[in-house]
């Protein structure tokens, strides 16, 4: 039942036990998607995003790529909320989420301030992530290898990159 989970997470991620401060993030983490997708009826991006904060200052990853999801949806994104974004997915990244690496590297293929847009760095980022075996990420550095996207174009890492995505079960590789 989704609302007792609800009940039993929002007890734990409003703890201020110190002893246990990783378990009331993953709490605050859990708790903030639940919201986000509208647990017991409407979703509420606020509460979601408040959760999210909290866990991600104490450190949780999830919660880092979760709270950098929820702000790229915001309208009218402007350079300095790329930057945000961009610092909670590459601090999640160097803590080892490949999460973290997956979407860094897509927000700097895909960004929607040109002046943000880093394709060389995005191939890095899903280079990274690719070797973490995310399939997402395996596949996009093949297209990027094929088509001459920001690094030079090679058939053969393009081949390597996609066969990798495939036999991970990627549907379009």
């Amino acid at each position: 039942d989704c609302g007792c989970a609800a009940r039993w997470l929002g007890a734990a991620a409003w703890s201020n036990d110190k002893r246990h401060v990783q378990t009331i993030a993953r709490a605050q983490n859990m708790l903030g998607v639940l919201r986000a997708n509208g647990c017991d009826g409407k979703p509420d991006p606020h509460g979601a995003m408040e959760m999210f904060r909290k866990a991600a200052d104490a450190g949780n990853t999830a919660a880092m790529v979760n709270l950098g999801l929820m702000l790229e949806k915001k309208e009218g994104l402007q350079l300095s909320d790329m930057k945000l974004i961009a610092g909670l997915y590459k601090k999640a990244a160097l803590q080892g989420s490949t999460e973290g690496k997956y979407f860094l590297g897509n927000l700097l293929d895909y960004a929607g301030d040109i002046r943000f847009r880093n394709k060389k760095h995005a191939a890095q980022w899903y280079e990274k992530a690719g070797n973490d075996g995310h399939l997402n990420a395996q596949f996009r550095l093949g297209m990027m290898f094929r088509d001459d996207v920001g690094i030079p174009q090679d058939y053969a890492k393009s081949k390597e990159w996609l066969g990798k995505a495939a036999a991970g079960g990627h549907l379009d590789a």
